[in-house]
Order: C-alpha cells, then sequence, then structure tokens
C-alpha cells in the first residue's frame, strides 16, 4: 500500500471520528439544556431558560472546527435534495398508475384522499400548483371532484368558477385561483368534506353516464355545503324576510361609499341588512316601461348555473336565474363601472369591464359589493358579492387601497 494511499484512508479515519466526536459532544450539550428547561419553576421561569439555553448551544456549536460544521451543511443538503427527490418521483409515480386510475375513480374516497396528499406533496415542494400548467387528466379530475365542478378532466371556465366559489365561501382570497397554494388546497378540501347536497344521486348519475344530460342538477344545485350527516338528503327550504306593503327604497351609491374616496368613512350596516329589499318586481315577467334585461349571459346554461352558485349569496333575495339576471342588470344601471385585468386559460390577460355596488359593512365592519363581471363580448360572465379586500385586490392590485376609480 502506498504512502499517499496510507495517507488518504488515515485522513478519512481522522475526520470520521472527529465527526462522531462533535456530533456526541453536542448532542449532550442539548440533552443538558433539555433537563434545565423541562425543570424550570413556570412559565416566566421555562422561558428566561430558553432563551438562556438557546445562547448556550449557538456558543457551544461556534466551538465546533469550520470543516466539520461545513461537512455537517453538505450532509444536510445532500439529505434535503434527497428527500425532494424522494417526494417528487413519488407523487409523479402516483400520478403514473394506469391500472389504479379507474372509471369514476375519484368516487372511491380513500383514493381521493391519495391524490389530496399527492396534491400537497407536489404544492409543498413547488410552493405552488399553476392549474394553467396541469396535463395530467386524473390530477385535474381530482381537483374538480375537490371543488364540485364536472370532471372533464381538462381545465375550462367552470372549474375556475367553482374553485373561486369555494375559495369566497371559506373566506380565502380568491383574486389569483389560479394558482393553488396550501391555504387554498386545505380550504377546498375542509370544504368538500362538508359533504355536498345531491352528491350520491349526482355520483350515480356520473357512473350510469347521465350526468350529461342533466349537468345542472348533477353540479348545479350540489353546492350548496352542509354537515356530511346531510350528504344525500333535500336542503332545507330558505326562510323568505316578510315582504312589507312599503318596502324601503334602497338608495343609489353609484357615486357613494367607496368612489373615489376610502370606504372606511362611510357607515353602512343598516343599508348591508337590508340590502336588495328594494327589489320586489319579479323579473320573470316583463318589467313596465323597461322590458327584458338589456343585458345577459351568454346562454341560458352559464345564467342558471351562476344562479345556482351565487344566488345564495344575496340571502334569499332571488327566487330563480331570471330575479339574478335582473339584479345584475340593476347594478350595472346603477353601479359604478369599473375595469379590471382577468387572466384567460392561455396566460395573457385581458381588461374587461365591470360594475360594482356598495351594499354596506358587516357587523364586524367589512364592507360588501355587488360585483358584475362582463367579457369582451358585452356578456355578463358573473353576478356576486365580493368582500371589500377582494374587491379592492381585484381593481387595485392592493387590498389596503380602498379607491374605487369609476371608468367612463
Amino acid at each position: 500500500m502506498s504512502l499517499a494511499l496510507q495517507g488518504l484512508i488515515s485522513e478519512y479515519e481522522h475526520e470520521k471520528a472527529a465527526d462522531a466526536y462533535y456530533r456526541k459532544w453536542l448532542l449532550g450539550k442539548v440533552f443538558t439544556s433539555a433537563r434545565h428547561i423541562a425543570h424550570s419553576g413556570g412559565i416566566l421561569e421555562t422561558v428566561q431558560n430558553l432563551l438562556k439555553e438557546s445562547t448556550a448551544i449557538a456558543l457551544v456549536y461556534q466551538k465546533v472546527p469550520k470543516n466539520i460544521q461545513e461537512k455537517w451543511r453538505r450532509d444536510s443538503e445532500k439529505n434535503q435534495r434527497i428527500e425532494a427527490e424522494r417526494q417528487t418521483n413519488e407523487y409523479i409515480s402516483f400520478w403514473n398508475q394506469a391500472d389504479y386510475f379507474t372509471a369514476n375513480w375519484w368516487q372511491d374516497e380513500d383514493k381521493l384522499k391519495q391524490a389530496e396528499h399527492a396534491l400537497f406533496t407536489e404544492i409543498s415542494l413547488q410552493g405552488k400548483l399553476s392549474l394553467y400548467d396541469i396535463q395530467d387528466p386524473n390530477k385535474m379530475a381530482a381537483i374538480q371532484r375537490i371543488v364540485n365542478a364536472k370532471r372533464t378532466q381538462v381545465w375550462d371556465e367552470k372549474t375556475l368558477n367553482a374553485i373561486e366559489d369555494g375559495l369566497v365561501a371559506m373566506g380565502v382570497d380568491s383574486s389569483n385561483a389560479i394558482e393553488l397554494d396550501k391555504e387554498k388546497l386545505n380550504a377546498l378540501i375542509s370544504r368538500y368534506n362538508r359533504g355536498f347536497i345531491g352528491q350520491k344521486s349526482g355520483d350515480y348519475m356520473e357512473r350510469t353516464g347521465l350526468d350529461n344530460l342533466v349537468e345542472e342538477t348533477t353540479y348545479g344545485i350540489v353546492g350548496a355545503r352542509f354537515g356530511m350527516e346531510s350528504v344525500g338528503k333535500p336542503s332545507p327550504k330558505p326562510k323568505q324576510p316578510p315582504v312589507s306593503e312599503k318596502p324601503p327604497v334602497k338608495p343609489n351609491y353609484k357615486d357613494g361609499p367607496g368612489v373615489n374616496k376610502p370606504i372606511d368613512e362611510f357607515d353602512d350596516t343598516s343599508i348591508y341588512n337590508g340590502a336588495n329589499s328594494s327589489r320586489t318586481t319579479n323579473p320573470s315577467k316583463p318589467v313596465e316601461g323597461m322590458g327584458n334585461p338589456s343585458s345577459n349571459f351568454a346562454n341560458r346554461e352559464l345564467l342558471e348555473g351562476h344562479y345556482e352558485k351565487h344566488g345564495g349569496e344575496f340571502k334569499g333575495s332571488y327566487k330563480n336565474a331570471d330575479e339574478y339576471l335582473q339584479g345584475a342588470n340593476d347594478v350595472m344601471n346603477g353601479g359604478t363601472k369599473v375595469q379590471y385585468e382577468y387572466k384567460l386559460k392561455n396566460g395573457t390577460v385581458e381588461t374587461r369591464t365591470g360594475y360594482v355596488k356598495f351594499m354596506g359593512n358587516t357587523q364586524k365592519g367589512e364592507a360588501k359589493f355587488e360585483f358584475v363581471g362582463t367579457n369582451t363580448n358585452g356578456d355578463i360572465t358573473t353576478y356576486h358579492v365580493k368582500r371589500g379586500e377582494d374587491l379592492w385586490k381585484l381593481l387595485n392590485g392592493n387590498k389596503h387601497d380602498k379607491t374605487i376609480n369609476p371608468f367612463e
């Protein structure tokens, strides 16, 4: 054996012995500090000992030779890299199981739970999951199942709308619903776990192919959320507010709260509590002097779908889709016209026109607005209630900028 080789072996053994020695030495210091903290006399003494022992451990670590510290850092980075690769391979191989994903596999709750875990793992490693980039049909189907959108297994606007609705329902910012992070995915799964009315019948129709004939029954009215014990049971009829002979007239805030001035200057709790009470006509019949609503959704299916998703946000003000459509036209005629940026499925951004109308403040002081969105063809794309901070972020890119700038 050459002297050079003997020297390398000796150096390796020395480094290995030094590594083991300092690991045991540092671990011993940690155990000693832990005993001191465990024997603290009270909460104040515990906090004081935590501070004292953490400082002591840091000083002990500084006494470890630099070459040993550097080796520990390299070992840690290597282990993290190996673990990340393992987890990446794990979720990639999960979606590649051809035999695992049989027809309507998402109705198997155990498989769906594993799919949720794979989605969480991917988001943990990547930071976020861009829905535009999803090519795997089963991954998209899992997300569509969670948000109760039709399982087309491809990205579509209805899926985006369902995600936005779910986030709003759970009080999570929905302005960038196209990118899921841990908070958004966790909120959507929590909402799914509450159960959807009609889910059992919807599953049956999906298995038999009837969902294509009655899509609105399967994926529309099931949007209401109840505890799992209510799944499959008929929903209770909402209590309608009493109708007075002379209903109060809702003030027109076209140039009111929030327009060119911060919303915090106003206190309209009473307005919010009585919002929409002035809408007493039945828009399903022609309104005298007005005729049919001047603006509409692109087709009846979209109108019915959005009514089922958002109608309940108006606390029983609308009994059917026609009344809901008339409400949207009321906002367009009496609200404030604005512009906002909308990201399309292909990733491009276009400027769209919207209409907002202040409803008032909740008892917690949170502003609420009616919002109507349109596309470049002038069709209504949505009508729902927006929280103030969601609206301001949409219009200004900053939820703290409480200014609404009218667009003429």
